[in-house]
């Protein structure tokens, strides 16, 4: 995603929004939450895998909810507007 975004010549301010998700996919990417790959994992290593995730979820939250609201905006804002 970073490489091909990256090359788009996207607004600075967009790219940093895409960057958080990027930077939480990076962040948890060990984690398992697909269901074909919890399926594969011992129950006692989940229950500890899925605490990770809620910490995670509770520390990323205000972030994502931000960056949505923000994307959510600009995206609003560009479809009300009239071709010049």
């Amino acid at each position: 995603l970073c490489q091909v975004y990256g090359g788009t010549g996207a607004e600075r301010d967009e790219w940093d929004q895409i960057r958080v998700f990027v930077g939480i996919d990076s962040e948890t990417d060990h984690l398992p939450v697909q269901p074909y790959v919890r399926r594969r994992w011992n129950r006692e290593a989940l229950e500890q895998k899925d605490k990770e995730i809620r910490q995670a979820e509770a520390y990323y939250q205000a972030d994502v909810l931000e960056t949505c609201t923000r994307l959510l905006q600009k995206y609003r804002a560009g479809q009300n507007s009239s071709p010049e």
